[in-house]
C-alpha cells in the first residue's frame, strides 16, 4: 500500500505510477489524488485528512484481502488507460484551441 498526505497536489502521478504497479493507494481528500483516484475502487480517499485517519484506513485494507484485491486489479486496470496516446490528444487539441502550437 502507498501512502500519500499531501496537503496539496497537482496531480497524483505517483498514484497512478504505484497502480502500475499493482500497488493501492490510501490518499489525502485533496485535489489532485482525488482525481487520481476512485474512492473505493482504485484505492481509498480518507474522509479527514490526518495520519490517524491514512493509518486506519491502510490497516482495514490490509486486513480485508478481498477488498485490498480487488483494488489491487482495479487500480493496475485504471493505470493503463494513462497512455502518450490518451493524454497528448487532448493537450495538443487545448494547444490548438488557444494557437500554442505551429500546426
Amino acid at each position: 500500500i502507498m501512502l500519500h498526505a499531501s496537503v496539496k497536489e497537482g496531480w497524483g502521478l505517483v498514484v497512478i505510477e504505484a497502480a502500475g504497479q499493482k500497488t493501492p493507494s490510501v490518499v489525502y481528500n485533496v485535489g489532485g489524488l482525488r482525481d487520481s483516484v476512485r474512492h473505493g475502487k482504485t484505492g481509498i480517499i480518507i474522509k479527514n485528512n490526518t495520519p490517524e485517519s491514512l493509518a486506519s484506513e491502510a490497516s482495514t485494507l490490509l486486513k480485508n484481502r478481498k477488498l485490498y484485491s480487488k483494488i489491487q486489479k482495479n487500480a493496475y486496470a485504471w493505470s493503463k488507460s494513462f497512455t502518450w496516446e490518451s493524454s497528448a490528444k487532448p493537450s495538443l487539441r487545448i494547444f490548438k484551441k488557444f494557437k500554442l502550437t505551429s500546426e
